[in-house]
């Protein structure tokens, strides 16, 4: 859970910082980003700036930040039912005992 939360961060400040240019992992400070813009206009023959490529690297690491963010959620789910189904095989109250920070079993109360 921790790896897939770890590229959850990482690939939305990456979409974060190419698609407005800030955040901690941007590439270069917004200024520099708007005056290599203006200058990547004059280098333009065919319509292309060097924009194509970073739709490229956008698609890239929002289907990398979509796929692990679903793929936490999953893993979420999962964990519930495994607290809820630990829960009830072993006769304990899990949330309870988690709140608390004291494990009674549902006989002892």
């Amino acid at each position: 859970m921790l790896l897939c939360l770890s590229i959850v961060s990482v690939s939305g400040l990456k979409v974060y910082a190419i698609e407005e240019g800030l955040g901690p992992l941007a590439g270069e400070p917004p200024a520099l980003t708007i005056i290599s813009s203006v200058y990547a206009d004059d280098d333009d023959e065919h319509g292309k700036s060097g924009h194509g490529e970073d739709e490229e690297a956008e698609e890239f690491w929002e289907e990398i930040h979509e796929v692990s963010s679903n793929f936490m959620l999953l893993l979420i789910f999962l964990h519930i039912a495994g607290v809820i189904v630990s829960g009830r095989l072993h006769d304990e109250h899990l949330v309870k005992a988690m709140l608390t920070g004291k494990k009674d079993s549902k006989t002892d109360a």
